[in-house]
C-alpha cells in the first residue's frame, strides 16, 4: 500500500450532515439470552443505547459481558430475543452486514494490521468510510481531521504496527475506528494496560466522538472509576442477568452493586 502523506489522512473525508436519526436507539437487545453447553451465558438482557450516549457495560469476570457484545456485533447469532440497529432488527445479520450498517468495534488487543505501519492501518478506515458514503457535518469533519496530532501518535505513523508501543496501538486502535465514522462504536476495555497519561487520552477521545460526532458508544471496561465519569448511563451484569441500570450515581449506590461488584456492605 502507498503511504498517504501526514496532513492527508484525514483532509481526504468528505464533508456534510451526518444522517442519523435521534428518535429511537442506535442499538437496541430485547430479552437476549444465549446458553452454552448448558451454561446460561445471558438471560433475558434487555439494552438501549441513544445516539450520542456513552453507555457502559460492567460486572465481574465472567457476568456476560463479552458475550453480550459479541450478540450485538453479530458474533452470536443463535440466541432468544431480538437485535434492532436503527429501529430494524438486525437479529439473523451477519457481522460485515452490521458493520456496513455503522457499527464498528475495538478489542482489549489492539486490532490493526501489525505488519502494516499505523498510517496504512488508518488510510484503510478512510477508504472503507468512503465506500460506504458515511458523512460528517464541517465541524466533526475538522476535529476527525485534527485526531492524530492531537493524540500524539503522529511520530509513530510510518513504523510498522509490530514495532510501536502498546499505548501507541491501543490510541491508534479507536482512532482507526473512527475514521470509519461509525454510528455505534464497541469498545472493549480501551483502558487496560495503559499508564494514566494515555487512558486520560482515551478517555477525552471517547468523550469528545460522542459529542462531535453523535455516535452512541458502548463502553466494557474494569475501571470503575473511569466508567462512572465518562459514561452518562450503565449497566451492571452478574452471571448473565442485569443486576442495576441508570447513571452512574444510580449503579453506584444501589446496594446489591455495592455488596457483589465494589465490595462494599451496603
Amino acid at each position: 500500500m502507498t503511504p498517504t502523506p501526514a496532513s492527508a489522512v484525514g483532509s481526504t473525508l468528505t464533508s456534510a450532515a451526518h444522517g442519523a436519526g435521534t428518535d429511537q436507539p442506535a442499538i437496541e437487545v430485547r430479552d437476549v439470552g444465549i446458553s452454552f453447553g448448558g451454561v446460561r451465558a445471558l438471560d433475558r438482557v434487555d439494552l438501549a443505547i441513544s445516539p450520542g450516549e456513552v453507555y457502559g457495560l460492567i460486572g465481574p469476570n465472567g457476568a456476560g459481558k463479552s458475550t453480550l457484545v459479541n450478540v450485538i456485533a453479530g458474533v452470536y447469532r443463535k440466541h432468544d430475543g431480538i437485535v434492532m440497529f436503527g429501529g430494524n432488527e438486525v437479529t439473523s445479520a451477519s457481522v460485515g452486514k452490521r458493520a456496513k450498517l455503522g457499527l464498528s468495534r475495538t478489542f482489549q488487543s489492539p486490532a490493526l494490521f501489525r505488519t502494516l505501519t499505523i498510517r496504512e492501518n488508518l488510510v484503510m478506515a478512510q477508504r472503507l468510510r468512503r465506500r460506504l458514503r458515511r458523512q460528517l457535518d464541517d465541524d466533526a469533519e475538522a476535529w476527525l481531521g485534527e485526531l492524530i496530532d492531537r493524540v500524539g501518535i503522529e511520530p509513530w505513523l510510518d513504523v510498522p504496527v509490530m514495532h510501536t508501543p502498546y499505548p501507541v496501538q491501543k490510541v491508534a486502535d479507536v482512532v482507526r475506528a473512527l475514521f470509519t465514522v461509525p454510528s455505534v462504536l464497541l469498545v472493549d476495555e480501551p483502558a487496560a494496560g495503559l499508564p494514566k497519561h494515555d487512558r486520560d487520552t482515551l478517555v477525552g477521545l471517547l468523550r469528545e466522538a460522542r459529542d462531535r460526532m453523535g455516535m452512541a458508544v458502548l463502553l466494557i471496561e474494569h475501571d470503575v472509576p473511569l466508567v462512572f465519569g465518562l459514561c452518562d448511563r450503565l449497566t451492571v451484569l452478574n452471571f448473565g442477568e442485569i443486576v442495576a441500570v441508570g447513571t452512574p450515581d444510580e449503579v453506584r449506590n444501589h446496594p446489591e452493586v455495592r455488596r457483589a461488584y465494589l465490595g462494599v456492605d451496603s
